[in-house]
């Protein structure tokens, strides 16, 4: 049986601040990680973050296809990809936050029933919050900003998103980047262990 995930253990800590770009700086506090995971971040006494994606990770349609819509009028999530969330998370004790741009639609609580209508039921969901942008930000930007306002947070990011392979080296290195049609399956779930030092 694997035991389950605690981001953090006693640890040799320093800080870490850097400037990502004008007027965004990050700090962290970090340990010197495993054979596996280069840097495990540190989040002093609340539960990692899980910021999570929905399209091209538990959506998985290409842009030619109609998505399938359940009752509840969203759409489906691939079973594979709902089935390995169920198991990360079943491992690590993580808050999830939704990135999603389809975040916007519905809040927190509802969002909580549409995930528990497809058998992935959390205790509590969050929406990430960045702030206003001048026109549409980019994924990198909402993340960085999101970072910016939770120093020191430990957290994992899932997204497909390419605008990541733009992050900050800090903040990519707890990236899992899906496939936009493979979307969370067992090469990405498989990282996403391996970042928790599960593997």
């Amino acid at each position: 049986m694997r035991k389950r995930a605690a981001f953090a253990p006693g640890a040799r800590q320093r800080k870490l601040t850097t400037t990502i770009q004008e007027g965004l700086t990050l700090n962290f506090s970090y340990r010197k990680a495993s054979r596996t995971t280069g840097m495990l971040f540190v989040f002093k006494n609340m539960k990692p973050y899980l910021l999570l994606d929905i399209d091209g990770v538990l959506v998985i349609v290409p842009s030619w296809q109609r998505p399938e819509l359940l009752e509840d009028g969203f759409m489906a999530f691939q079973k594979k990809a709902a089935a390995n969330l169920v198991r990360l998370l079943s491992l690590a004790a993580m808050q999830p936050v939704l990135v999603s741009s389809h975040r916007h639609h519905y809040t927190a609580e509802e969002w909580r029933l549409l995930f528990a209508n497809r058998e992935i039921y959390l205790p509590s969901i969050v929406l990430i919050e960045t702030g206003a942008f001048p026109g549409i930000p980019s994924r990198k930007m909402e993340i960085e900003t999101w970072a910016n306002k939770n120093p020191g947070a430990n957290f994992m990011l899932i997204d497909d998103d390419s605008s990541l392979q733009a992050l900050h080296p800090a903040l990519k290195s707890r990236w899992v980047q899906t496939l936009p049609l493979k979307g969370f399956d067992d090469e990405a779930f498989g990282k996403a262990m391996r970042l928790l030092d599960l593997a």
